[in-house]
């Protein structure tokens, strides 16, 4: 049996723009050297999008397909940027809900303050220039 793992990681980007993954796949190929694992993305399209039945499906189907074809074992992980929620209350109950949701299912979270372009950049951008930044 193979040692293999597959990441499944969940970011709040769409299929189209891919920000995070821009951002994330950059990160991996520079620190780590992937071999015989495998990297798999889900796009939310929004990050309230995380428990939909669309983002359930592809991580079910994509932890499946791995364990029928390589055998090995899938860790889910979702990217979530933390906005200002600090001050907006709404903000810090979809903080909790997403914990709970995940802690649930045994998945794990990276949380990026404020946001991914904040983090990976050091910048804020306007969300319209967000697309041009990342590629």
């Amino acid at each position: 049996m193979k040692n293999n793992i597959q990441l499944i990681l969940v970011v709040e980007t769409d299929d189209n723009a891919k920000t995070d993954f821009h951002y994330i796949q950059s990160v991996l190929e520079y620190y780590y050297t992937v071999g015989e694992n495998k990297i798999s993305f889900v796009y939310m399209g929004s990050k309230y999008n995380y428990k939909s039945d669309k983002v359930s499906n592809r991580i079910n189907k994509y932890i499946k397909d791995y364990s029928i074809l390589s055998g090995g074992k899938s860790k889910v992980i979702y990217f979530f940027d933390k906005d200002q929620s600090s001050s907006n209350p709404d903000d810090l109950r979809f903080n909790t809900e997403v914990v709970e949701y995940c802690n649930k299912l045994g998945y794990n979270i990276v949380w990026f303050v404020n946001d991914v372009e904040d983090v990976m950049l050091g910048i804020d951008r306007p969300t319209d220039q967000k697309i041009k930044m990342a590629r």
